[in-house]
């Protein structure tokens, strides 16, 4: 898809502009010519010509199809944190202990893998007056497929007690009590391989960071700020007449990375207008939450994406976007684990990417809808009696375009205006079928005399007010659509009149 600057529609009058400008403002007459005639510009252009690079988030687009419209969009990112573990220690009162869950908040722990931390351990000899060696082991923890296993000596040094100290760095380490609790398991043996007895066992997790958690997730709800969506066309154009858009949607586009289930549940989208203030969105849209589609664990850091739209079969959309919306609030929650039950993993990394997308196609109607714009001139020959500007255009495009041209000075005064001989200068839109498809082009030619009273008025001109009416074909009683193909080819021609 292609993006063209804001500029909608004022092209066509644009166009028209050049050609009654540039003549009278760069040519010089010698005493002696009477008559010079020449063109001044010959060109075929269609909307999608004026495509640039622009990023402005309201732009005029050309879809795959031809297809021609206005996207609004925004973007989203709504971070989802991980549990957070402070840190926490354990006595080792037998040989054997059981930790049935790590304690973190929300998530009932089946598989981790760790980020960073500490694993710590603490023996004490009260007793034996000789060298213990305590074997460890944790069947659950695992590093490059390697069981977690570490021997840890209390050497014997003439004094009791004997304490020792070990850790172990977490960092790319996983743990797996999917299947049974995490379980700590030593033995103690003395030189000669006599079982013996630790009068002292501690363990402790410290600094604990996670890459993932995977588990059973309890029910979370994180309401979203969502930046208000700006619409700036009505607000852009004068608002005279009007434009209908048939076929207006909102897309919510998600990509997720989340791997557990989530939706996005909207309470309220409220569209602020220009003509009926605001107004919510309704319909059977909001009768159910947008559900994500998310990874599995053999897809962790990637993201998957889904869409809903609100369009005119499930909502609204139609009549509030078309009461000359300016700005859309959004009140939306995001929610883990909707069912309370809901297993999947959340990694340190993971979040949701949200694009907020108002399209509106060019298809509707639009009547007597008025653009205006504004362009400096200077007009320095002082020899002109008469000139005559003559204009001829091909219409592919399915829209009629009335044209007034008014000459003003510094002071923003009206010095004086230019019309046709019938007081109208209009270019009729190209024939259409039943369903607003092109099916005929129009021709149109004018010629425009500027007597020497007239030329004398606007010599002085510092600029041009363009005003542009704009109707759809058959007076806008069938939509239209506009495509990026269809052109208006345009021939300005000038003919200046000078004095002896």
């Amino acid at each position: 898809m292609k993006k063209i600057t804001n500029y909608v529609f004022g092209w066509l009058g644009m166009m028209l502009f050049v050609a009654s400008c540039t003549g009278p403002s760069d040519i010089s007459v010698e005493r002696e010519t009477v008559d010079l005639a020449f063109p001044i510009f010959k060109s075929e252009t269609s909307i999608s010509d004026l495509i640039d690079q622009g990023q402005d988030s309201s732009a005029l687009v050309v879809f795959a199809d031809n297809r021609m419209g206005l996207v609004y969009e925004s973007d989203v990112d709504v971070e989802v944190p991980m549990p957070e573990m402070e840190d926490w220690g354990i006595d080792l009162q037998s040989p054997i202990t059981e930790i049935p869950n790590l304690p973190l908040a929300g998530v009932q722990v089946e598989k981790a893998k760790f980020d960073a931390g500490a694993l710590v351990f603490t023996f004490a000899n009260n007793q034996y007056t000789e060298n213990v060696k305590v074997v460890l082991r944790i069947n659950q923890l695992s590093k490059n497929n390697t069981i977690f296993s570490k021997t840890i000596n209390l050497d014997y040094n003439g004094s009791l007690p004997v304490n020792q100290s070990f850790s172990e760095n977490l960092a790319e380490y996983g743990m797996d009590i999917s299947t049974s609790p995490l379980k700590v398991e030593y033995q103690a043996s003395l030189s000669d391989g006599t079982m013996a007895n630790i009068d002292e066992a501690k363990m402790q997790m410290e600094d604990v960071n996670f890459a993932w958690l995977a588990g059973q997730w309890t029910k979370k709800t994180m309401p979203l700020d969502i930046p208000n969506q700006k619409i700036g066309f009505f607000e852009h154009y004068t608002n005279s007449g009007s434009v209908v858009f048939t076929n207006p949607k909102l897309k919510i586009i998600a990509e997720n990375s989340v791997g557990v289930g989530s939706q996005l549940v909207f309470n309220t989208i409220n569209v602020k207008t220009l003509t009926s203030g605001t107004v919510p969105l309704s319909g059977a849209f909001f009768d159910n939450n947008f559900s994500l589609t998310y990874p599995n664990m053999e897809q962790v850091g990637t993201a998957l994406t889904s869409y809903t739209e609100l369009t005119k079969e499930n909502s609204n959309i139609v009549e509030v976007l078309n009461a000359q919306a300016k700005q859309i609030h959004f009140d939306a929650d995001y929610v883990i684990s909707p069912n309370g039950t809901d297993k999947g993993f959340i990694a340190k990394d993971s979040k949701v990417n949200l694009n907020m997308r108002v399209e509106l196609p060019f298809e509707g109607k639009v009547n007597e809808f008025t653009v205006e714009k504004k362009f400096d001139v200077k007009f320095t020959n002082e020899r002109v009696k008469a000139a005559y500007l003559k204009l001829q255009a091909i219409n592919q495009i399915p829209l009629d375009a009335r044209i007034q041209l008014y000459f003003v000075d510094n002071a923003d005064v009206i010095l004086d205006s230019l019309v046709a001989s019938n007081g109208v200068l209009a270019i009729e839109a190209a024939q259409i079928d039943g369903l607003g498809n092109v099916t005929h082009t129009k021709e149109w030619q004018e010629e425009i005399k500027i007597n020497a009273e007239k030329w004398e008025r606007i010599k002085t001109a510092q600029s041009v007010r363009l005003v542009t009416s704009f109707t759809s074909a058959l007076s806008a009683q069938v939509p239209v659509s506009i495509k990026a193909n269809q052109l208006v080819q345009l021939n300005a021609g000038l003919k200046l009149v000078v004095l002896p």
